[in-house]
């Protein structure tokens, strides 16, 4: 048995009270972080309070009215590479590319994988963004290099850190791909098809990646910061420089 999988992000965080309810059915499993759905007997939806559903085996029209009815028409959902789970009982567990084998159909094989779909997915649209603000920070860079001033005024340079601030702390507070979910200590086979899927998702490195860039996008800051308040103190001596002249030429006209 195959089983098509499908993993958004809306970009923001989600109200799990909001998303409780669209649906006629109590979570199989949930906390204050998660809430994991059965629809029918191979098919299953896991929603992440930090902005991601997963799909398993569900209707088209299904997964379309529910991210419609969360997005509200005011928010797009970034989707992502589909993934397959393969149900074969007589194999071993196993992770490839884009691919999971699993020897049985069970709620916590599938919270393990809709788990790391979900990191996967808030990483990825993590690393977007990180892109994005280390690509206008070249543009800056490249802009000094040639005319040897900064284009950008303190207020939107404030704005600019402010934004690679509060993306740091974003991160911080929702992903978690260094630890192994309580769920995976159950079992054995758990831990196991955890650090399969967080091996080949490369977590490790993406993450690593991300936080060097914004590292890079960070010190860039400090030094438009210091060529600004450079140029916001040589403005102010060349006031003060011209305002004692013009005392003293009062002076000498008096």
């Amino acid at each position: 048995m195959d089983l098509k999988v499908y993993t958004y992000h809306l970009g923001r965080r989600l109200q799990l009270k909001e998303v409780r309810a669209l649906f006629e059915e109590k979570p199989i499993k949930s906390d204050s972080t998660f809430l994991l759905y059965q629809l029918s007997e191979n098919s299953f939806v896991y929603v992440k309070n930090f902005g991601c559903l997963t799909f398993v085996n569900v209707p088209t029209e299904i997964k379309d009215s529910i991210t419609d009815e969360l997005s509200n028409g005011n928010d797009d959902w970034i989707g992502y590479d589909s993934f397959t789970i393969l149900v074969r009982e007589n194999e071993a567990l196993a992770v490839d590319f884009d691919t999971a084998t699993i020897p049985e159909l069970s709620v916590d094989l599938i919270h393990i994988i809709a788990l790391n779909l979900a990191q996967s997915a808030a990483l990825t649209h993590y690393q977007v963004i990180t892109d994005e603000l280390l690509e206008k920070s070249r543009e800056l860079s490249t802009h000094l290099e040639v005319t040897g001033e900064v284009k950008m005024t303190r207020r939107k340079l404030s704005k600019f850190i402010g934004q690679t601030m509060s993306l740091r702390n974003r991160i911080a507070d929702n992903l978690y791909i260094f630890e192994a979910p309580p769920l995976a200590w159950k079992e054995a086979r758990l831990t196991e098809l955890d650090t399969l899927l967080s091996n080949e998702l490369d977590f490790e490195n993406r993450y690593r990646a991300m936080q060097a860039s914004l590292s890079v996008v960070r010190e860039n800051h400090e030094f438009y910061k210091d060529v600004l308040q450079h140029k916001h103190s040589s403005l102010l001596e060349w006031i003060i420089i011209i305002l004692i002249l013009f005392e003293v030429v009062q002076i000498f006209i008096d």
